[in-house]
This record gives structure tokens, sequence and C-alpha cells, in this order.
């Protein structure tokens, strides 16, 4: 699941329950492509709800919110990718394990969400 409140991007990733085994050691990648593209690698370790960093292209620290038990939960500033002012903002999510994918949505190409706040989407 991924969406937008005009501010963040969100996404959600619920794994099937015999995926939670061979969860542990793999890693989720996610990459988001405004006006500028950040690259995002998380492991897939159980852990409460907590900050991480990560350099921009541009070599700019951000800050964004994960939390991954059962369902892997993010919060990323949109401003982060450069989505500003209801930018289209294009992203990919893979899992990796031993520096190979292991699944990718989409297989091939973008997904793109537009940014607008709530408030402007049409009715």
């Amino acid at each position: 699941h991924y969406g937008t409140d005009g501010a963040s991007f969100f996404l959600r990733a619920d794994f099937l329950p015999l995926e939670h085994d061979w969860l542990p050691g793999l890693e989720a990648r996610l990459t988001l492509a405004a006006s500028e593209q950040v690259h995002i690698s998380v492991p897939l370790e159980p852990a409460p709800a907590r900050l991480c960093r990560f350099v921009t292209d541009r070599g700019d620290p951000r800050e964004f919110e994960i939390r991954f038990g059962r369902i892997l939960e993010m919060r990323i500033p949109l401003e982060a990718a450069g989505a500003r002012d209801g930018a289209k903002l294009r992203f990919q999510f893979s899992v990796w394990g031993q520096g190979l994918p292991i699944d990718a949505l989409p297989i091939e190409g973008w997904l793109e969400l537009d940014t607008s706040p709530p408030v402007d989407w049409p009715a």
C-alpha cells in the first residue's frame, strides 16, 4: 500500500505469514524520483518505530520513519526526493537477498503518484 498526505510519502508492505521466517537477513530497497532520485535500503530485521537517515544524491542528510514487525511501514518527507508543489513522484520497491533481487514492484518501470495534498484531489 502507498499514498501521500501532501507532505510525506507512505509505504506499507505486508508479508505472508510463511515469509516471516526467511525475511531476517533480507533488505528492502526503495527508490523515489521527482526532481531528485533517492535510494533507501533497510534491513528487514524486526524493530520498533525509529528514525533512520539517508543521504540524497546531492549529499543532503534526510530522516525518515520506519517500523518493521510483521508489516513494513515507512514515512519519507516528499522534499527528500524534490517532490514539491504537488509534483509527480515515481517510485520502485524491491526486496533483496545476497545482493540479488527477490521481488520488485513494479517488475519493470515505475509506479507514479500525485503528491498534491488531499484537499486538492478531485471528488
